[in-house]
Parts: C-alpha cells; sequence; structure tokens
C-alpha cells in the first residue's frame, strides 16, 4: 500500500503555490466544452507552457505535497499531465505512480491517468474512468 511520508511536516510554499494556482486556473479556463459533440477546446500555447513549468518544477522539487502548495497547487501537477498527449502521459506514469506510493497524490488520480493511457492507446480501460457523451442517447458512456 502507501508507504507513509510525514508530509504533513513539509513546509507550506506559499510563492509556489501561488504559481500552482494560476496553473490550475489556466488549465481549467482553457478547457470548456463545446457544440452538440461536447468536445474539449485546448489552448496548445497555454498546455506547453504549464507542462514546462511541471516540468521544471518537479526537477527542482520532485512532486509537491498537498501540505506544500495546497490543493489546488498539488492538483495542477497532476492535471496538466493527464491533460497532455499520449507520449507525455507515459512518460510522467512511473512519477504519478511513485506520488501515489509516497503518499503524495491521490490513488484515484493514478486510475484515471492509466485508464487514459489505456484507452489513448487502443486498449481496453482497467478501472473504467474514462466516459465520452453520447450525442444520440445523451448520456455518459465508458470508452473502450
Amino acid at each position: 500500500m502507501c508507504q507513509k511520508q510525514k508530509v504533513k511536516d513539509l513546509p507550506y510554499d506559499s510563492a509556489l503555490a501561488r504559481i500552482l494556482d494560476s496553473v490550475y486556473l489556466v488549465d481549467q479556463s482553457t478547457r470548456s466544452l463545446s457544440g452538440k459533440h461536447s468536445a474539449v477546446i485546448i489552448s496548445s500555447d497555454s498546455q506547453s507552457r504549464n507542462l514546462k513549468l511541471i516540468d521544471s518544477l518537479y526537477a527542482q522539487y520532485g512532486w509537491l505535497a498537498y501540505s506544500q502548495v495546497g490543493h489546488k497547487g498539488a492538483m495542477a501537477q497532476f492535471l496538466v499531465i493527464q491533460h497532455s498527449d499520449l507520449q507525455t502521459q507515459k512518460k510522467w506514469l512511473t512519477r504519478v505512480t511513485k506520488a501515489v506510493n509516497e503518499c503524495l497524490l491521490q490513488p484515484e488520480n493514478l486510475a484515471l491517468l492509466t485508464d487514459r493511457i489505456l484507452v489513448q492507446s487502443g486498449k481496453k480501460q482497467l478501472y473504467g474512468s474514462q466516459f465520452r457523451v453520447d450525442p444520440k442517447k445523451k448520456n455518459m458512456c465508458h470508452l473502450t
């Protein structure tokens, strides 16, 4: 299971928290549902800048915990990875797994990333976390 690390003892860094809070806001605000097919529109410039920042922060600090950067800051790291291309997601899978094992990230985030990688690779998802809207039935259905 999770190797307990004293994450609550890690000091809060307000400067890093503000940076990652802005990454979170940009990541979430550049995504919108549009049209009848609910396609997600993503600003590739914003995504690229955010990914470079996450790469840089990880190289310097490792995975930043909730106690260090707050909820939005910690989630920003994962969301940027989750919303990246397949190659980037695969590159980060080991790091996300490590963050979960060190209790720095919730296990459900690893499930989301794993399923997203599998679906984009043309394989069946393991956890059933990936959905799409069926425009004819107007309901959610699992991606295979």
